[in-house]
């Protein structure tokens, strides 16, 4: 059965082929390569961060940490789970630089770790 996870289609169809145990270890491989190409050391607003994990990837759903919102200074662990695959995220948010703007805060992925569920 497919299901709409993500707006983005290429991850979208890795989640379901991950959910369905299609292919696992390529999909899981396809996935981790795009996570870090689109996270990973790029410090963008976090704005646009929560609406690429919420809406563009989906993987709110997925989330297993517990009291990360709001977000706070420095760095925060996120921890997601979609079937056996585990994958977590430290994010450091950064002090905000300009108090007329508050909601200018930029954020960074400083590292993306992932396995298999009682493997890593």
């Amino acid at each position: 059965m497919y299901c709409t996870y993500a707006k983005n289609d290429e991850f979208n169809l890795l989640i379901n082929n991950i959910m369905n145990y299609k292919n696992f270890t390529d999909n899981l491989e396809k996935c981790v390569r795009i996570l870090t190409r689109d996270f990973v050391n790029k410090k963008m607003h976090a704005i646009k961060f929560m609406s690429k994990i919420v809406y563009e990837y989906g993987l709110k759903q997925f989330l297993t940490s517990k009291n990360i919102f709001p977000l706070k200074e420095g760095t925060t662990h996120f921890k997601f789970k979609i079937k056996d695959f585990v994958f977590e995220m430290d994010v450091f948010l950064y002090p905000l630089e300009n108090l007329k703007k508050p909601f200018k805060k930029y954020i960074q992925v400083t590292s993306l770790t992932f396995g298999l569920e009682g493997r890593y």
